[in-house]
C-alpha cells in the first residue's frame, strides 16, 4: 500500500499543533474544543492512511484498458477513474487519468450523479457504450440537450469527444453499492467496433481490480 502522504502529514499538522498546545498549557487549562478537534481529526488521519489506495496501482490498471482497446497512434483516446466526493453527497470527481499525449494530468472536473454518462453509470451501475451522432455539430449543445448539463460546464468538456464507455465499480457479491466509475473517451467513433464484444468484456472485468484498490487501498 502507498497512502498519498501528503495526505497523511496534512492532517497530522492539526494534530501536532494540538499536542503542543496541551504541553504549554496543561492538561487542566486545555479546553474541550481543542481536544475534540485533535480526536477527530486523529480519526480523519487514520481513515486517509488506511484507505487511500495506491495511485500507480490505479494508473497501472487505467493503462492495462488503454492497451485492451489498442487504439491507433493518431487517436486520442484518455482513461479516467471517478469517484463519489466524500464531503460533497452526490458528486463525482477525477482522481486518477491515463492520457499518452497530456501526460495523463487529471483535471479538477466534478459532476454531478444527475449528469453525463459517468453519472448515468454510477446511479444504474450498469457499463455502456455511447457513440455520439455524427449528425451532432456541438458537442457541448448535445451535452445540454442530452445529458443534463448547462452550457456553462458542457462548454468546459473537451469538444472533440465522441466515444464514451462508462464502467461502474464495485466488488462483485460483496455489495451493491457504486464506489466509482471508470470512463474511457475518444476523438474517434472507430476507436472501438460496437460490436468488438471480445474488447469490450476484457475491459469489464477490470473492475473487480479498481474495487480492490479503491476498498482495500491495496
Amino acid at each position: 500500500m502507498q497512502p498519498d502522504t501528503r495526505v497523511f502529514i496534512f492532517n497530522n499538522l492539526a494534530i501536532v499543533g494540538t499536542s503542543i498546545a496541551f504541553t504549554i498549557l496543561g492538561a487542566e487549562k486545555l479546553y474541550f474544543w481543542l481536544i475534540a478537534p485533535g480526536a477527530v481529526l486523529f480519526g480523519i488521519s487514520l481513515f486517509n492512511y488506511v484507505r487511500v489506495p495506491s495511485k500507480d496501482g490505479l494508473f497501472a490498471l487505467l493503462r492495462v484498458a488503454y492497451d485492451i482497446l489498442e487504439p491507433p497512434p493518431e487517436h486520442s483516446v484518455r482513461c479516467t477513474l471517478m469517484v463519489p466526493c466524500l464531503m460533497r453527497k452526490g458528486l463525482l470527481k477525477q482522481i486518477r487519468r491515463f492520457d499518452p499525449v497530456k501526460k495523463h494530468k487529471t483535471s479538477r472536473t466534478k459532476l454531478k450523479v444527475e449528469q453525463g454518462i459517468a453519472g448515468r453509470c454510477f446511479r444504474m451501475g450498469k457499463a455502456h457504450l455511447q457513440v455520439v451522432p455524427e449528425d451532432v455539430k456541438s458537442l457541448a449543445k448535445y451535452l445540454v440537450d442530452s445529458w443534463g448539463f448547462t452550457l456553462e460546464q458542457a462548454e468546459q468538456f473537451q469538444q472533440d469527444r465522441v466515444l464514451y464507455i462508462v464502467v461502474p465499480i464495485h466488488v462483485p457479491d460483496e455489495s451493491a453499492d457504486i464506489l466509482g466509475v471508470m470512463c474511457i473517451d475518444s476523438d474517434s467513433r472507430d476507436t472501438i467496433d460496437p460490436d468488438d464484444t471480445e474488447k469490450f468484456d476484457r475491459v469489464l472485468k477490470l473492475a473487480p481490480r479498481f474495487a480492490q484498490l479503491l476498498s482495500t487501498g491495496r
